[in-house]
């Protein structure tokens, strides 16, 4: 394999990583400022890295996929949107998949471990998440789309030089 290619690839993963820890961190320290007012610590740093790693080389890797071509022929509003929601669903079915079974590792007995994963208040902080996701996924990919028109170098001159 190409040593400048595998580079690249790394270089790509670490931005796509860095880009979600960043939305990542603005939802922790928003859900810490609203713990805070009741006396709630919060610590989801690690929570928060680790989801970006894994996000990160997901979003990469589904990039490279086959599937994306397929999407090409759509208007990019379109696309943007439609990926967004697709990769967010995804997001949003393995975090389900994710508390059911720790809930029903904590406790079989059926019936409780779902008022657990519903109960509560997790129900709707699962939608916040899911809903915050798909935004940063919108950012992602309008961004994604702006880098393949403009260029990474130019887009950064763009947004960087004083006008």
């Amino acid at each position: 394999m190409n040593i400048e290619k595998v580079k690249k690839e790394m270089i790509d993963v670490g931005v796509i990583t860095l880009y979600f820890f960043v939305c990542f961190a603005i939802f922790i320290v928003i859900k810490k400022l609203v713990l805070f007012q009741h006396n709630i610590t919060f610590y989801g740093w690690s929570t928060a890295f680790i989801g970006a790693l894994a996000i990160g080389k997901v979003v990469f890797v589904i990039d490279k996929s086959p599937i994306q071509k397929k999407m090409a022929g759509f208007k990019p509003i379109n696309a943007i949107l439609l990926k967004a929601l697709s990769y967010a669903s995804l997001v949003f079915l393995v975090s389900i998949i994710e508390k059911t079974i720790h809930y029903w590792i904590e406790d079989p007995l059926f019936g409780t471990w779902q008022s657990h994963l519903f109960g509560r208040g997790n129900g709707a902080m699962l939608l916040a998440h899911s809903i915050y996701i798909y935004f940063c996924f919108v950012g992602f990919f309008f961004i994604h789309f702006l880098v393949e028109i403009v260029g990474r170098k130019n887009l950064i001159n763009l947004l960087t030089t004083k006008r």
